[in-house]
């Protein structure tokens, strides 16, 4: 007598939501009369033992013996958290002046890529010294572990003040104290 068809899939979910990176594998096919055929939701028979390049989503495996007998399995793929990454709120800065700009994200950062370059201490690392001279929206697009990426912007808003401290008073008298008359000019100067 015949044993049942008997089929039991392996699935390597996408490690990101949006990739296409899945696989599904048959971890055990018996039963039967070998050899079989494999087909994956309405695709085409084959005698290939992996399913790849999937996103998330569920899935239905036939498997059809060489008799025409059929089973079937369901597998679903389901990706983890999707990776974000987050700047924070716009800010304000004076001309002249800089701000440490620096990401949370809820996964380990792996890779930086800070744009526009202008006025940024450097592109690749955690936390750039942004100095610019005009309202700039910076973008930080992010890498995981994973290779999963993330994307957020702050603008930032440089503020066109002048400022310049000029003392009411001074006194030439020879003593080393404020015997020169100067300006004292703000960052933006």
């Amino acid at each position: 007598r015949p044993i049942q068809l008997a089929l039991e899939l392996a699935t390597f979910p996408p490690p990101c939501p949006d990739q296409s990176e899945g696989a599904i594998l048959i971890s055990s096919a018996r039963g039967g009369t070998a050899p079989y055929q494999y087909r994956l939701n309405d695709g085409p028979f084959t005698s290939d033992t992996a399913f790849t390049s999937l996103q998330t989503g569920v899935y239905q495996v036939l498997m059809q013996d060489a008799q025409g007998c059929v089973t079937t399995a369901s597998a679903q793929l389901s990706a983890g958290l999707a990776f974000d990454v987050v700047l924070g709120t716009d800010r304000s800065i004076e001309l002249g002046d800089s701000l440490i700009l620096s990401a949370g994200a809820n996964r380990s950062i792996q890779r930086y890529e800070w744009s526009p370059p202008e006025a940024l201490s450097c592109t690749d690392c955690p936390e750039p010294v942004a100095r610019p001279s005009v309202t700039t929206v910076y973008r930080l697009t992010a890498e995981d572990e994973n290779g999963c990426s993330a994307v957020d912007s702050i603008q930032i808003q440089v503020l066109p003040t002048y400022k310049v401290y000029a003392p009411n008073a001074f006194s030439p008298n020879g003593d080393g104290l404020n015997d020169v008359f100067r300006l004292f000019p703000g960052p933006s100067v």
